[in-house]
């Protein structure tokens, strides 16, 4: 299952016209589980919810990305 959160613009500009949403959905149309989510807390619970023992899960991204998991070690 892959999660995005908002793409995080560091010295970028102009995202192109795209978004974390549409590469969501055309990660979904070419076949994998994807969902896109609009804030960490909606990430938290949702990987609370749906992690079971025994998975992997890895966050990765800049900016305060980190706190996803940060947060979860503490649930």
């Amino acid at each position: 299952i892959l999660v995005l959160a908002d793409i995080y613009a560091a010295r970028e500009t102009d995202t192109l016209g795209m978004s974390s949403e549409a590469l969501a959905e055309e990660i979904k149309r070419r076949g994998t589980d994807a969902y896109y989510l609009s804030s960490f807390e909606a990430i938290e619970n949702f990987v609370l919810e749906k992690c079971i023992h025994g998975d992997v899960l890895i966050t990765m991204g800049a900016g305060d990305v980190v706190n996803i998991g940060e947060n979860l070690l503490q649930k």
